[in-house]
């Protein structure tokens, strides 16, 4: 039954395999020679994220970028400048998987929050928090936490 189920699947053009981000993290981590501890938190977080449907909704290139970044900005290492690009990671698609990533955790996102938060006119932008972060311009507020909140 399972065997005939697949082969419909197949025929109506059903991607069967799912392409996993954590090989990629760690080609990535490698190339940019990444310290240990941003090895660490950066899986941490590419495994945290695996429970949203947000981010399994996103490429597995994107996603392994995001943790990266979102790891960089949390330890305050310096990345190579616009180092996205080498992945083939778009820079607003990469902001919104940061933003997806820390909604995580903030605990449970009611939907009025969801929609609150969809324009996130006030909060500062990950795009700019990253070229700050490359350029090796870091303000010295104290480390942010894993929330919305998490400068990159």
């Amino acid at each position: 039954m399972v065997r005939q189920e697949q082969l419909v699947l197949r025929a109506l053009g059903f991607d069967l395999t799912v392409e996993q981000p954590q090989p990629l993290l760690l080609n990535y981590l490698h190339v940019l020679r990444a310290p240990g501890n941003l090895c660490e938190l950066s899986s941490a977080l590419l495994n945290d994220s695996a429970i949203s449907s947000a981010c399994a909704r996103r490429p597995p290139t994107l996603n392994a970028a995001a943790a990266i970044a979102m790891a960089a900005s949390m330890l305050r290492i310096t990345l190579p400048n616009r180092w996205w690009l080498i992945f083939d990671a778009d820079e607003d698609e990469l902001a919104a998987t940061c933003h997806a990533i820390a909604d995580l955790y903030d605990g449970s996102v009611r939907p009025e929050v969801q929609a609150a938060r969809s324009g996130r006119a006030n909060e500062p932008r990950w795009t700019d928090l990253m070229e700050q972060t490359a350029s090796g311009v870091v303000d010295d507020r104290p480390q942010a936490s894993a929330s919305s909140d998490v400068k990159l």
